[in-house]
């Protein structure tokens, strides 16, 4: 298999990945619409539906969502945002949202040099979100150690 063949591989592997990771979010979030079901019921249902595997050559897609931590987040549980978030980044160091909402939580629980920290690494990792999220979210930080 040359290059060129590997190439057009792994981009259908990535594909595949995407599809499944919003398939997966769409699943994550339907049960809270409507219902108050904690977090370990929803992985609970998550782990009862069989992951999407790509002819048995990749893993299984992860089971964090974007969708799933905002609506944690939005409901005051940051110890459960801080433990999803970290196990997120073990599993895939180079996404940037899990730092940010670890960053976001750590900044809530007074953990300033935590969070900055991770705001640094989540800067790294997507730079374009600078201005909107990462700034503010910085200066918000900073401001709260200084008083």
């Amino acid at each position: 298999m040359d290059s060129n063949e590997i190439v057009k591989e792994l981009k259908a592997i990535k594909f595949a990945l995407y599809i499944s990771a919003v398939l997966l979010s769409v699943i994550a979030v339907l049960p809270l619409l409507g219902t108050q079901q904690t977090l370990q019921e929803i992985q609970k249902s998550e782990e009862s539906k069989s992951s999407t595997l790509l002819e048995n050559k990749v893993q299984p897609v992860s089971r964090w969502s974007v969708e799933t931590v905002r609506i944690t987040f939005d409901k005051g549980h940051l110890d459960t945002v801080v433990k999803m978030s970290s196990e997120r980044i073990k599993e895939f160091p180079y996404d940037a949202e899990p730092y940010w909402y670890r960053a976001k939580s750590y900044g809530l629980m007074k953990r300033y040099e935590e969070a900055l920290k991770d705001l640094d690494n989540a800067e790294k990792l997507a730079p374009g979100w600078k201005d909107n999220y990462i700034e503010p979210l910085r200066k918000d930080i900073i401001k709260k150690m200084n008083s």
